[in-house]
This record gives C-alpha cells, sequence and structure tokens, in this order.
C-alpha cells in the first residue's frame, strides 16, 4: 500500500506541535538547493504578532518559492528547515521538509526561450534542459494515456455488470416460463388420464348395468345371457391371463374349463379387433397419402 503524501500544511503543523524536540519551536525558514543553500524567507514564534495557522504559513511559504522559481529552468528543490529553543537559546535546525516547484519549462518562442553560452556548461546545462523537458512531455502523454485507459476499462467493466445483470434477469425468465409449461403440462397429463379414467369407468358401467339391474330389480329385465356376457367381459378386460389361470385352480375342472376357453375366446377378439382398428387406421393414413400425391 503507497503511503500518504505529507503536505507543507501538515508538516508545518506537525513541526509547531513535536513534542519529542524538548523546546518551543521558534523559527521555521525556506531555503532554495542550487550551489549552495540561500535562505528565502523565515517566520519567528513568540514575538507580539499575531499568529498564524499552519494553513496561512504553508501558502505563504509555498508562494515565496514559486515566486522564486517562476524565471527558472526546470523544477527547483527547496527545503523548509525548523529550529527550537531547547537550551534558552536557538540552536541549529531539528526539522528538515523537501519539496519541489516546477520552474520554467516552455521551449517554444517569444521570451521564453532560453539561451545558454556557447561554451560546454552551457551546453550541459541547455543538454538537461531539454532533456527534463522532453521527459516531462513524455510523462503527459502516459499520463493522459493512462486515464484514458482507466475510462476504458471503467467503462467496458460497467456494462459487463449491466450485461450480466440482464443476463441473470433473462436466466430467471427463462427458467421460470420453463417451470410454468412443465406445470401445465402436467397438469394436461393429470387431465387426460381423469377424462381416460373417467371413459373407461362409464364404459365398465354400461356393460354392467344389465346384470345390476337384474339383481338390483330381481326380474330379468334384461336377458340374463347378456347380463353375463357383459359380467364375463368386464372380468376379462381386467384381469390377466395369469390371475386367470390361478383362478382356474380355485374352481372344478368342469367349471374351470369353459370359464377360461370364454375368458380366451373374449380376449382373442379384443386383440383382434385392436388389430383390425390399427390396420384400418393405416390404410387410411395411406389412401390420404394417395390423394395427397
Amino acid at each position: 500500500m503507497a503511503l500518504r503524501k505529507l503536505s507543507l500544511e501538515s508538516w508545518i503543523q506537525s513541526a509547531l506541535t513535536d513534542p519529542d524536540k524538548g523546546g518551543q519551536c521558534t523559527m521555521i525558514s525556506l531555503q532554495h538547493h542550487s550551489s549552495s543553500m540561500k535562505e528565502l524567507h523565515s517566520v519567528r514564534f513568540g514575538g507580539s504578532g499575531p499568529a498564524r495557522s499552519p494553513q496561512e504559513l504553508a501558502a505563504l511559504f509555498r508562494g515565496k518559492a514559486e515566486a522564486y522559481a517562476q524565471d527558472l529552468s526546470g523544477v527547483q528543490t527547496f527545503e523548509m528547515l525548523a529550529f527550537y529553543d531547547t537550551t534558552g537559546h536557538q540552536t541549529e535546525p531539528m526539522a528538515f521538509f523537501p519539496f519541489k516547484v516546477t520552474g520554467q519549462l516552455e521551449l517554444g518562442t517569444g521570451s521564453s526561450l532560453e539561451t545558454e553560452a556557447a561554451t560546454e556548461k552551457g551546453l550541459a546545462q541547455q543538454a538537461m534542459r531539454h532533456s527534463e523537458a522532453s521527459f516531462q512531455i513524455a510523462m503527459r502523454a502516459v499520463g493522459m494515456s493512462m486515464d484514458t485507459l482507466a475510462g476504458q476499462v471503467s467503462g467496458l467493466l460497467e456494462q459487463n455488470r449491466a450485461l450480466m445483470a440482464e443476463n441473470g434477469d433473462s436466466f430467471r425468465i427463462i427458467r421460470q416460463m420453463m417451470m410454468e409449461r412443465m406445470e401445465e403440462d402436467k397438469a394436461n397429463r393429470r387431465a387426460e388420464l381423469e377424462a381416460i379414467e373417467g371413459s373407461n369407468m362409464k364404459a365398465t358401467a354400461l356393460r354392467l348395468a344389465p346384470a345390476l339391474i337384474n339383481t338390483i330389480t330381481g326380474k330379468n329385465v334384461f336377458p340374463q345371457a347378456t347380463a353375463d356376457t357383459a359380467l364375463i367381459e368386464t372380468i376379462a378386460a381386467h384381469v390377466s391371463p395369469d390371475q386367470l389361470a390361478m383362478l382356474g385352480e380355485f374352481l372344478p375342472p368342469s367349471v374351470a374349463a369353459p370359464l377360461l376357453t370364454r375368458f380366451e375366446q373374449i380376449l382373442q377378439e379384443k386383440q383382434d379387433a385392436e388389430i383390425g382398428g390399427n390396420v384400418e387406421e393405416e390404410l387410411g393414413s395411406s389412401e390420404l397419402v394417395k390423394v395427397g400425391a
């Protein structure tokens, strides 16, 4: 994690209230770094003048530094010094804070064009100035490119989040529709089964009606042969061949043989009817195909 840059105002606030220096801060001085340290401005404390806040002092010293560097080439280095009274008199500086101010960097036209003497030193100064200006131009271009790239990446991330949210909503809608369709299909299937079961029950009731009516009334309202035939056909339709074979084990042979024979005839007639219906259906489909052709 990158350290937070300390501002000039924060350093002044810390210098004025630092309890580790063993005394009160008596003076803060601004100096310029060049071939030798040059004092530009100092502010003393403890006098009768009005007290200034760290914000006001920071603005004062930065203004002094910028005014001094405005006609100098390149980036200029300045340093803040804090003095403390530890032995009853002012001592050497005990707190330091360097900072930089950008001076003259224009190399274009007019009065901003700087020249150096045609000496080895002048050539070196000119080369350093040009290199510094080129480097700053390149860094500005890199900064602009990074800002543009960051904006594009931010836009793409936001678009991706929106698309993911939209896809999630679409998936939930499709899933809900599929579940509703499955429930609808189940309901339709249940209705079909109930209808088939009801139809089968009605058909069974109709077949058994003669026998039931004769039993209830105690008279032969319907011919007994008709009632017996319907009863036997109903039993044959609801009992498997294996169950019929088991039924024969509990009946006398004289009764079981004709009963099973009758059951087999009914089952065979039912299978023949089903086969005949399928054949007619296939023939009908073939005729429709020929007519269509």
